[in-house]
């Protein structure tokens, strides 16, 4: 084979390597950015009770959470409506390798419920919409 055309061949696979990588590291993020977004947040208007006193809602939607190779076994304490440290964690994407098992995660105990429809907010769920919409994230990501 001509040398030239191995080094052709060598460029382009890296590059559609690197471009592979770089569109499953952002179809991650995309992914978790969905399921934060989706996610809801405590609301005592929705209640059929008074809110305990000083209470703020957001814990679960601050629970989203990036492992590589594995998950975690943490859950953040903090109220977050926005979200903004499940956000930093979906960032760690980008300093992991794309070939490898990523995980996002929700370690709070009422996850599930939430799911099945426990929250007036999110009645038919956060991770099994946010699945049907893996074939449109996957467009976003490879833009």
């Amino acid at each position: 084979m001509n040398n030239r055309f191995s080094v052709q061949i060598g460029d382009f696979a890296e590059r559609a390597n690197k471009k592979t990588e770089n569109v499953v590291k952002a179809l991650i993020f995309e992914i978790g950015k969905r399921l934060i977004m989706r996610s809801p947040v405590g609301d005592p208007s929705y209640w059929a009770s008074a809110a305990p006193a000083g209470y703020v809602g957001g814990r679960f939607r601050n629970n989203w959470q990036y492992g590589f190779g594995g998950m975690g076994n943490k859950n953040r304490v903090e109220a977050d409506a926005n979200g903004s440290q499940s956000y930093s964690d979906m960032n760690k994407v980008f300093g992991s390798q794309a070939s490898g098992l990523h995980y996002i995660y929700n370690n709070l105990p009422y996850s599930v419920r939430l799911e099945y429809g426990h929250s007036r907010q999110a009645p038919q769920g956060v991770v099994r919409l946010t699945m049907l919409e893996v074939d449109n994230a996957l467009r976003t990501a490879n833009k």
